[in-house]
């Protein structure tokens, strides 16, 4: 069977069909174990698998392959180097996209509980009323503290190169210092910084199988970053957080598809989206000229989080402005299912600790945490006090570019 996951497809929501594909992918997954290590739905899959006697997933039953879909934290590492990739074997998998459409099927089909979805409205919608559920329904400091950013005041500078910053007030976004440290790191770089209108990119409730909801919120975001794009064909479009940008170029993109083709504004957000990498690359290469070896060479440890090939990048650029690279393959999750349910915060807080355990080094070193993902900034600084950075901010303390306003913990 051909794996299906165009949310536009008539058989997308299909439940006997999404459980076959279920199975399907299940049994790849089961003789690989490449990703035991991963997360918690690995271990757990092979364990039921493990009790038939033929090995066969599809033995599981709905109850429990809807268990392991609502364990995953969408954070994407499973697809990294995936040896069963759709580009790299015939029997094609891409667990990601399938537990999106789990998600979607489980929803369309109501099998999810009224707190699953009040809990998940509640985070993709940021206002006072909602805040006021949010805690009623018990969700984590984090998760209210994330709802209470607004207010992001862009910093100007010379008009050589426009950036339209996406900073955004969904479950991943970095709090306003950071974002105003951000702006005064591109001005100082010659940039002139503008904030797009664009509050939630929908990640939220795509992960919750809101499929119909977030349809309607990309058509609502990729219009909006269009019109501004069209505005100016040398405007580049930098999203700050890497769940935001897979989320608002290739989620968007495809759920917003015609057929065969594609929406023309989802292109264009598509062609012009970056994570500001290669714009730092490019425009900071007099800026930190021997900078780096004034101040020694400076260790950083690259929290290679959620979505990990959408930030591939940003190892390289931070390597070439002086800095030793670690490299830290393990996400948080908290941008997914995290504040939805108690069972997936257990879980992200685990690897919260991780992530501690393998920076420690490092920060006892006097060296730098850099995490794109603004909910592992949030969760290190709550449960461990590790003061991690965005990458761009970590490349301007490579770089010996003071930032004004500084980065600071928000009170």
């Amino acid at each position: 069977m051909t794996p299906i996951y165009d949310p536009t497809d008539p058989t997308y929501r299909d439940e006997a069909d999404t459980r076959r594909e279920f199975s399907r992918t299940a049994e790849v997954c089961f003789g690989c174990r490449r990703c035991i290590d991963r997360c918690d739905v690995f271990p757990r899959l092979i364990d039921l698998v493990e009790r038939f006697d033929d090995h066969d997933p599809g033995g599981m039953t709905p109850e429990e392959q809807d268990g392991l879909a609502t364990a995953c934290l969408h954070c994407g590492a499973c697809a990294h180097e995936c040896p069963f990739a759709t580009e790299r074997a015939d029997r094609a998998v891409d667990v990601p996209r399938l537990m999106l459409r789990m998600a979607a099927m489980r929803r369309h089909h109501g099998h999810d509980g009224w707190r699953e979805r009040v809990a998940s409205r509640v985070v993709a919608s940021p206002s006072l009323r909602d805040r006021a559920v949010a805690s009623w329904f018990g969700l984590s400091g984090p998760a209210r503290s994330r709802l209470r950013r607004r207010g992001v005041t862009p910093s100007t500078g010379p008009t050589s190169r426009r950036v339209l910053l996406v900073a955004g007030a969904c479950p991943g976004a970095h709090d306003p210092q950071t974002v105003g440290a951000i702006g005064a790191v591109l001005a100082h770089l010659g940039v002139e910084v503008s904030v797009a209108r664009v509050r939630d990119c929908g990640a939220s409730l795509l992960h919750a199988g809101e499929l119909d909801r977030f349809a309607r919120r990309a058509r609502s975001n990729v219009r909006t970053l269009a019109d501004e794009l069209r505005s100016d064909d040398s405007l580049t479009l930098v999203v700050l957080d890497p769940v935001c940008l897979d989320t608002l170029v290739e989620a968007s993109r495809r759920v917003l598809r015609n057929g065969e083709s594609d929406d023309p504004d989802a292109s264009l957000v598509a062609g012009r989206a970056t994570d500001g990498s290669e714009l730092v690359r490019e425009l900071g290469a007099t800026a930190s000229a021997g900078r780096a070896a004034a101040v020694g060479t400076p260790s950083i440890a690259y929290l290679d989080g959620c979505h990990p090939a959408v930030g591939r990048a940003w190892p390289e650029t931070l390597a070439s402005a002086g800095a030793d690279v670690h490299v830290v393959a393990d996400g948080c999750g908290g941008c997914g299912g995290w504040s939805r349910r108690p069972a997936n915060a257990t879980a992200s807080i685990g690897r919260i600790h991780r992530l501690a355990d393998a920076v420690h080094g490092i920060v006892d070193a006097g060296g730098v945490v850099v995490a794109g993902c603004g909910a592992t900034v949030a969760l290190l600084r709550e449960h461990h006090g590790i003061e991690a950075v965005h990458p761009l901010i970590g490349w301007a303390r490579v770089a010996a570019i003071e930032t004004d306003p500084p980065v600071a913990p928000p009170s």
